[in-house]
C-alpha cells in the first residue's frame, strides 16, 4: 500500500505503509525532471520496484539514487534500478539482513561527494551536509535551497507518534546535526519516516529530540525510560531502543 503526494513542482512523496519494520512508513520523494527522475532513499527492494514502475508508466527513468544513510531500508531499493549514479556517503550496514557481495557493492556510492558543494542533478540544485548520530554515514539533501531531507534524525510512527532518536553511531554527533537543521528554520523538512497526516511542529519535535540527547549525555545510566518520558512530554515510539542508545552513550563518551 502507499499514497503519494505532490510537495512542490516536480517534487513528489511515495509513501508506504509498514510492512519489515513495526509501525513505521517509508517515504520516498522522487525529484522528476521531464522524462527523468531523482530518488532520495527508495526504501526496501520491494517498495523501490513499485515506484519504479509506476514511474515507468509515465515515461519516466529514475537516472540518480541519493542514499541519506546505509540502512537497508533506505539503500536496498538501489538494487531494482539499472545503471544509476548514486550518491552518498560511508558503508553499507545490514541490520541484519543479508546480501551477497555483489549486491553490496551495487548499494555503494558511485559519485563522489563534496559536502556544501552545489551540484546540478538533472535540474534540481542539490546540496549534501554531513547529518551523523544515527549512522556515521548520515547525510543531509539540500534541494533548490528550499527543501531539506533529515535523514532518520527526525522520525514519526505512523500513527504521528515520535520515535525515539535511534543512536547507532554517537550522541554527540547527533545532538550536533540537530542543532545544525535547528540553525536553518527557513527549511521546509522532508522525513523518511512519517504518518500520512500532519505531523505537527518538526522544530518543536527537533528541541524534544535535543532534551532527549542531552540528558544522555550528561545523565548517562541515570537516565531511565520514565526520566525520558517526563522530560519530553510524550512517550516516544520505540522507547525501548532506550537501552541501546545508552550503551552506545556510555562506548562513546
Amino acid at each position: 500500500m502507499f499514497d503519494i503526494k505532490a510537495i512542490d513542482s516536480g517534487i513528489l512523496r511515495y509513501r508506504f505503509t509498514a510492512n519489515q519494520i513495526p509501525r513505521v512508513s517509508h517515504a520516498v520523494y522522487v525529484l522528476v525532471s521531464g522524462d527523468r527522475a531523482v530518488v532520495i532513499d527508495p526504501s526496501y527492494r520491494e517498495n523501490a520496484r513499485v515506484l519504479r514502475d509506476e514511474l515507468a508508466k509515465e515515461g519516466i527513468t529514475v537516472t540518480d539514487v541519493i542514499i541519506s544513510h546505509g540502512h537497508p531500508d533506505h539503500c536496498e531499493g538501489v538494487l531494482v534500478f539499472d545503471e544509476v549514479r548514486i550518491w552518498g556517503v560511508g558503508e553499507l550496514t545490514p541490520f541484519g539482513q543479508e546480501y551477497t557481495e555483489e549486491e553490496v557493492r551495487s548499494m555503494l556510492s558511485n559519485q563522489a561527494v563534496c559536502f556544501g558543494q552545489a551540484y546540478r542533478i538533472n535540474e534540481f540544485s542539490i546540496r549534501f551536509f554531513p547529518g551523523r548520530g544515527h549512522l556515521d554515514s548520515g547525510m543531509l539533501t539540500e534541494i533548490n535551497g528550499v527543501y531539506l531531507h533529515t535523514n532518520d534524525l527526525l522520525c514519526y510512527n505512523e500513527a504521528g507518534i515520535p520515535v525515539l532518536p535511534l543512536v547507532f553511531d554517537n550522541v554527540a554527533e547527533y545532538r550536533r546535526s540537530l542543532e545544525s537543521l535547528q540553525q536553518h528554520p527557513d527549511y521546509n523538512l522532508l522525513l523518511p519516516h512519517l504518518s500520512g497526516g500532519e505531523q505537527g511542529d518538526y522544530h518543536a519535535q527537533i528541541r524534544m529530540n535535543l532534551r532527549y540527547l542531552q540528558a544522555l549525555e550528561e545523565r548517562g545510566s541515570a537516565l531511565s525510560e520514565e526520566d525520558v518520558t517526563k522530560l519530553c512530554g510524550v512517550r516516544y515510539d520505540y522507547i525501548s531502543m532506550h537501552g541501546s542508545n545508552l550503551e552506545v552513550a556510555a562506548r562513546t563518551k
